[in-house]
């Protein structure tokens, strides 16, 4: 038992010794992780970003066209040189504006869901990952125990075969579970570093981070064992897509209706007129006008009219068919999750590696059992303490998913 307590605090320090002359890992539990990662992470920023620039692009849907400001000067009245100054605006109709502004509108909830649904994601990516580093840590510790005897043991056989008292059976078989045990342990600390530096991703930091050990224990939120689409980001996303999909077509049948339009005009008139009275340039005569505009030819809006319906539908059907598929991916996700957790609930019943591999060491070293005996008891007991841990990081995994779906 000493000897495993050495070789643990031994890991540690091998785990953190990469880090020792760079930057100091720092051990982060797993909510204060979600909270840098979603204040931190990259990509969420620039989606939010994307939603400040969809607020603006909304206050700018109900604009005006350019104020139409015209002046003519010349011979257009008479032969005296007279001047004209107009100006005139354009405006659509009331239907049309406000048809364009739930357009705008629709598509800024539609993001606002979409960054919901992506924060719920990078969250189940933070535990996932801290998930996954925690199993590699607990391995890294059964396969460096376990490394460090069959060293050991392998020492003693040589010293054994230096004074003629082993076979080359015994030998070549704790040469080759050396190698095993320091194959499996080395693919597992480079698991472990690929984990460390998606974590540091995910968080947007440079420092490494080491997840708390002791926080391997995840919670079933309440109420995610029952299934509410009405909550679920993903569909609100797609339910604003239909009703900007709806908007868009509202907008298109909009456009058949007349625009507006109303100017006004000062202009000078030199000469006798129709009063038989002489003007000047110092008098001006002025007007007002007010016009409707509306297109003589229908053909191309009406294609528009008819493919934005086309839209329309695709997008009600699309609704359906993420409703189904979420509806059915949950009802997957309770199956794997009480699977996993009566799976968990029997491996939570054997005994632990430790005591295995102490009874079986205390055997080897009173000569009850050989050292093949030994090596496959040993194999046995590892391979049943790291299919322990693999069903409780299962468990882990379906507890993740259920709590982030929706």
């Amino acid at each position: 038992m000493k000897l495993l307590k050495f070789f643990i605090l031994l890991l540690v320090g091998l785990m953190n010794s990469s880090f020792s002359q760079a930057q100091v890992a720092f051990v982060m539990k797993l909510n204060t992780a979600i909270d840098s990662a979603l204040s931190n992470n990259l990509q969420l920023r620039n989606d939010k970003l994307y939603l400040q620039y969809l607020s603006h692009v909304k206050k700018a849907a109900i604009s005006l066209p350019n104020t139409v400001f015209n002046f003519e000067y010349g011979q257009f009245n008479s032969a005296y040189q007279d001047n004209r100054i107009g100006l005139s605006q354009n405006f659509q109709s009331p239907y049309t504006l406000i048809k364009q502004q739930q357009v705008a509108l629709s598509h800024l909830k539609a993001h606002q869901f979409q960054i919901q649904w992506k924060e719920n994601e990078l969250k189940q990516e933070v535990s996932n990952t801290f998930n996954t580093m925690i199993l590699l840590s607990k391995k890294i510790v059964i396969w460096a125990y376990a490394d460090s005897l069959y060293q050991l043991y392998l020492d003693k056989v040589l010293l054994k075969k230096k004074w003629g008292e082993t076979d080359k059976i015994e030998l070549t078989q704790a040469q080759i579970q050396k190698v095993h045990t320091t194959k499996e342990l080395l693919g597992l600390q480079n698991k472990y570093q690929a984990e460390q530096l998606y974590l540091s991703y995910l968080l947007n930091t440079n420092q490494p981070i080491l997840p708390d050990t002791t926080d391997w224990h995840f919670k079933l939120n309440e109420g995610a064992l029952v299934y509410n689409t009405a909550i679920n980001p993903l569909i609100k996303e797609q339910g604003q897509l239909v009703q900007q999909s709806l908007r868009r077509y509202q907008l298109e049948k909009a456009k058949f209706s007349p625009d507006f339009q109303i100017g006004m005009q000062s202009i000078t008139i030199q000469g006798t007129g129709a009063d038989n009275q002489n003007y000047d340039l110092q008098t001006r005569f002025n007007s007002i006008q007010g016009g409707v505009i509306f297109p003589l030819f229908f053909g191309t809006q009406l294609q528009n009219v008819k493919a934005q319906k086309i839209s329309y539908t695709m997008a009600q059907h699309e609704l359906e068919i993420k409703s189904k598929q979420l509806s059915n991916k949950y009802k997957i996700l309770v199956e794997n999750y009480n699977a996993s957790k009566y799976i968990h609930q029997l491996y939570s019943q054997v005994l632990a590696c430790n005591q295995f591999i102490i009874a079986n060491e205390e055997l080897f070293e009173k000569g009850a059992i050989s050292f093949l005996d030994f090596s496959l008891l040993m194999s046995n007991a590892i391979a049943n303490e790291i299919e322990a841990l693999d069903a409780k990081f299962q468990l882990n995994q379906s507890i993740i998913q259920l709590n982030y779906f929706q």
